[in-house]
C-alpha cells in the first residue's frame, strides 16, 4: 500500500479531489472556540441595544420581500438573545454543535432581517461563516458531546478540506476586495480619513489629526488590504503579518465602533495556519526537550493546507456539495461589483452598496433633511406629521437614500389614517443635502418626484435619487430655487 506522501507525489489532485481530501481539524477547531466566544458578546450587544433598536421606534425598515417578518414585544426580543448566548456556549463547547450552530444562525438573521438600518459589512461576515461552520465539521474537535460519548475530548477524526477552505477564501475576500474599492479618488487623496477622523476621533491627540498620520494611513489601509490576504498564503510571510494584523485591527477597535468586528478578524488569522496546528507545535516541543531535533525548529512549512491524509474522505452528496460549494465561490466573487452595472455613483446613491465590503468608503454628512407632504387636489401641507427615527436609522437613510420610499409609504398610510384623506390624493417629496467624504453639500434626492409614485428599481438607478452630487440644477426649476437654498 502506497503512503501518503508518495501517493502526492505520483498524482497531482484537481481542486474537486483537493477540496474533498482529507485534513486535521485542529485549527477549524480552533477557529470555533473562538468564533463562538465572540458570538456570545455579539448576542450580549444585541440584547443591550434591544429597547433602542427595535422597540423605541416608530418603523422598521424591513428589507424587501420581509415584510411578513413578525415583530414581537422587548421581553421576547430579550428571550431570543439570551438563546443565542446559550447557543454560542454551546458551539464553543461543542455541544449539538450543528443544532445550536442553526439556532444561533436563525436568530442572528432574524435581528438582521428585521431592520435593514441597522446593516454593517461585519454582520452579513458573520452571517456567513455561521453558514459555513453550520454544514462543516468543526465541532470534532475538544467537543462536550464526544467527550459523554467517548470519554475523552478530543476527536482527532479528520474533516474534508473545503471545511477550512471556504473560511480562508471568505475571509481573503473581505480583505481583498476591500483594498480595491480603496482605488478611488476620494481615498487615494486622502479626503475619505479626513472625514473617517472627524466623525470618528474627537482631536485630542494630535498625532491622528497630523498630516502625517492621514497619509501614512490611507496608504498603510490600501497596501495592507491588497497584499494580506497573498501573504497570510505563504509561511514566512503569514508570521510576519500577525503583529500588523493586530495592530491594524486594534486600531480600528479603539477608533471605530464596529463591535466584535475587528477581533474577529485578527482571529481569523488563525485559519491560514496548517490544519495539525497544536500536533505539530507539540511534536515540536517533544523534539526539542529530547534533543532529536537535528535541525532548528520552524513553524514554516511548504504547504499552506497539510493533508493528514491524501485519500479522499468519504463525504455523502459530494456532487451537490461541490456545485454549491462553485456557486459560492463564484458568488461571492462577482457580487461586490455588481453596481457596475447600475448607473451613478455607488457610494453616493447607495445602490450596489450592501454585500460588497465597501467598508469606511462614502462618509456622508447631511445638513438638512425635510419631508413635505401635499394634498394634490386640495394643495394643503400637512405639518403637523413626523415620525420618530434613532440616530442609526437616519444614518442609514441618508447612505441608502432608497429606504427613503420606505418612510414616504409609512407617512402616506399615517396621513390618509389619521386626516381621513385617500393615499392616492397625497404628494410626498423629500429635500435634503449632504456632504460626502468632506466635498461641499448637494441635494442627494430629486425634489420634483412624488416618492408615492415611485415604482423601487431593483437592477438599475431609481432616478429620484441624484446619480452624482451635481445632478440637479436648481435654475431649472422655478418652483424648486427655494429648495436648493441651504
Amino acid at each position: 500500500m502506497r503512503t501518503g506522501k508518495k501517493f502526492l507525489k505520483d498524482k497531482k489532485l484537481s481542486f474537486k479531489e483537493q477540496l474533498f481530501s482529507e485534513t486535521a481539524n485542529e485549527t477549524l477547531g480552533l477557529f470555533r472556540v473562538l468564533f463562538s466566544f465572540l458570538m456570545f458578546f455579539e448576542a450580549l450587544r444585541i440584547s443591550k441595544y434591544i429597547h433602542r433598536y427595535y422597540v423605541d421606534v416608530d418603523l422598521l425598515f424591513k428589507w424587501d420581500g420581509f415584510g411578513w417578518i413578525p415583530e414581537f414585544s422587548e421581553n421576547t426580543y430579550h428571550f431570543l438573545a439570551v438563546v443565542m448566548m446559550v447557543s454560542a456556549i454551546c458551539m464553543m463547547v461543542s455541544y449539538y454543535f450543528r443544532f445550536f450552530t442553526g439556532i444561533y444562525f436563525i436568530l442572528y438573521l432574524y435581528f438582521f432581517l428585521l431592520d435593514s438600518s441597522y446593516y454593517n459589512n461585519h454582520y452579513y461576515f458573520i452571517l456567513l461563516l455561521l453558514a459555513i461552520l453550520f454544514f462543516s465539521k468543526a465541532g470534532n474537535w475538544v467537543s462536550l458531546q464526544f467527550f459523554l460519548k467517548e470519554r475523552k475530548w478530543i476527536n482527532t477524526e479528520p474533516v474534508p478540506y473545503w471545511n477550512v477552505f471556504l473560511i480562508r477564501y471568505q475571509v481573503f475576500l473581505v480583505y481583498f476586495i476591500a483594498g480595491i474599492v480603496k482605488l478611488n479618488a476620494d481615498w487615494m487623496t486622502t479626503n475619505t480619513m479626513r472625514a473617517v477622523f472627524a466623525t470618528s476621533i474627537e482631536y485630542k491627540d494630535q498625532l491622528y489629526g497630523s498630516e502625517f498620520m492621514i497619509y501614512f494611513l490611507t496608504l498603510s489601509g490600501l497596501v495592507f488590504d491588497l497584499s494580506v490576504g497573498f501573504l497570510l498564503l505563504y509561511p514566512f510571510t503569514r508570521i510576519l503579518m500577525i503583529p500588523a494584523i493586530l495592530v491594524f485591527h486594534m486600531m480600528n477597535a479603539a477608533t471605530l465602533n464596529i463591535g466584535v468586528f475587528p477581533y474577529l478578524m485578527a482571529g481569523s488569522t488563525m485559519i491560514f495556519f496548517r490544519t495539525d496546528l497544536i500536533q505539530y507545535w507539540k511534536s515540536a516541543y517533544r523534539d526539542f526537550v529530547q534533543n532529536k531535533q537535528e535541525k532548528p525548529i520552524s513553524f514554516f512549512h511548504k504547504k499552506i493546507g497539510i493533508r493528514t491524509s491524501p485519500f479522499l474522505s468519504r463525504q455523502p452528496f459530494q456532487r451537490s456539495t461541490y456545485t454549491l460549494i462553485l456557486i459560492f465561490i463564484i458568488l461571492q466573487a462577482i457580487l461586490p461589483f455588481r453596481h457596475f452595472l447600475i448607473p451613478g455613483n455607488v457610494d453616493w446613491t447607495g445602490e450596489g452598496g450592501h454585500f460588497a465590503w465597501r467598508m469606511k468608503i462614502g462618509l456622508k454628512k447631511p445638513s438638512s433633511f425635510d419631508l413635505f407632504v401635499y394634498n394634490k387636489k386640495t394643495h394643503l401641507e400637512y405639518k403637523k406629521v413626523d415620525v420618530f427615527m434613532n440616530t442609526n436609522q437616519f444614518t442609514h437613510l441618508i447612505l441608502r437614500p432608497v429606504r427613503v420610499l420606505q418612510l414616504a409609504d409609512y407617512l402616506g398610510n399615517k396621513v390618509s389614517r389619521e386626516y381621513k384623506v385617500p393615499k392616492e390624493e397625497l404628494d410626498i417629496r423629500v429635500r435634503s443635502f449632504v456632504s460626502m467624504n468632506g466635498h461641499p453639500d448637494a441635494p442627494l434626492f430629486d425634489s420634483t418626484i412624488n416618492l408615492l409614485e415611485v415604482k423601487k428599481k431593483y437592477f438599475s438607478h431609481n432616478n429620484f435619487i441624484t446619480s452624482k452630487p451635481t445632478d440637479i440644477e436648481c435654475d431649472k426649476w422655478y418652483w424648486l430655487r427655494n429648495f436648493c437654498k441651504k
